[in-house]
């Protein structure tokens, strides 16, 4: 396994922020590497999140992940720690986003900016092993979405694990462009 966090730049923060964050990357692309590994072998895993393990579902899923993993491993990635972002709580499960460099929407570019919420800190203080989490998925989340523009999408009926299984269940079709079932997806065969 590559978990080579080497294109990861981390700009401010103290020693222990910059670990959590090279941590968290190393862990995302750990994930995707098992949950990649998965596909072919975990059809009630597969079914719980799409509803469905067809052939065809294990072939889309694995290849957003690969392209997900591609994306985490051959891009540059910059987290800038010293520029928080501030939003409102709605948003607390996503605590990064990425950007284009430059404030671009070009997700071609090979650098990609990390910008993370101006309370994830506080919360890692609180609560670290939740915080971690969080940031963990919201790597994945933003990284699915960034590195699969065209394939899969944010969609309402999926904000939590247990709304994303009804809703496998009920529209496997969507939920195989869900980017939260992908992201559960990946957890659950990581953790499993």
């Amino acid at each position: 396994m590559n978990n080579d966090t080497s294109n990861v730049v981390i700009s401010g923060g103290t020693t222990t922020q910059q670990s959590i964050i090279s941590s968290a990357h190393a862990t995302a692309i750990s994930y995707l590497q098992t949950a990649i590994d998965a596909v072919g072998t975990s059809g009630t895993t597969l079914t719980q999140w799409f509803g469905d393990n067809s052939s065809s579902a294990q072939s889309q899923v694995s290849t957003v992940l690969t392209q997900t993993l591609s994306g985490l491993q051959n891009n540059s990635f910059v987290y800038n720690l010293t520029d928080d972002l501030t939003y409102s709580l709605a948003f607390l499960e996503v605590v990064l986003i990425f950007n284009a460099p430059d404030s671009t929407t070009d997700a071609s570019s090979t650098e990609v900016d990390v910008a993370l919420w101006d309370q994830f800190w506080p919360m890692q203080a609180l609560n670290a092993d939740n915080a971690s989490s969080s940031l963990v998925f919201s790597l994945l989340h933003q990284a699915c979405l960034w590195f699969n523009i065209s394939s899969i999408d944010e969609l309402d009926g999926t904000q939590s694990q247990d709304l994303a299984q009804q809703f496998a269940s009920a529209n496997p079709t969507n939920a195989l462009l869900s980017v939260r079932n992908h992201v559960y997806y990946v957890l659950a065969a990581s953790n499993s």
